[in-house]
């Protein structure tokens, strides 16, 4: 998986210009890079594909193989990143669309999985069982899965 920064931007403060390129174009924020630094510094390994924050919480999204790298032994690096930010940190796998939902949504059920056409394109349109039982709220939960999956995405509550 690609990190949001080559290897050379992790290690210094000026980006790139394929970087700053990103970061201009809207691909990666800022928060991403100071993650991305931070987590390269505890464990060179750990790369996350992107990150959503909430008023709740910041969001890590990663393939499931680099879960381990990023949480680090005992917490110990997801714990250095809620000092860092002061909220909660929840790191996510994102390997498909379907297991994601499912994870954002638990422990409400998620009860279809549509793909919608529209006059602009299509979406994908998530409908969630027992809504009253959502962590996240539905708009937060459409954002990161349009933010993991870049499709347009519609959360349905019942």
């Amino acid at each position: 998986m690609e990190a949001p920064l080559c290897m050379d931007c992790l290690n210094r403060i000026m980006l790139c210009p394929a970087c700053q390129k990103k970061f201009d174009d809207g691909l990666i924020t800022a928060l991403e890079m100071q993650i991305a630094r931070i987590l390269y510094k505890l464990n060179p390994n750990a790369t996350f594909k992107h990150l959503v924050e909430t008023e709740e919480a910041v969001i890590v999204l990663s393939e499931k193989k680099m879960l381990g790298q990023i949480i680090g032994q005992g917490g110990a690096n997801l714990q250095k990143l809620r000092d860092f930010l002061g909220k909660q940190v929840k790191v996510l796998g994102v390997d498909d669309f379907a297991s994601l939902a499912e994870s954002l949504v638990s422990p409400a059920e998620v009860k279809s999985i549509n793909k919608v056409f529209t006059k602009n394109g299509e979406k994908q349109k998530v409908v969630v069982r027992d809504g009253e039982k959502l962590r996240i709220n539905s708009v937060d939960v459409g954002r990161i899965l349009e933010k993991a999956s870049g499709l347009e995405v519609e959360v349905v509550v019942e």
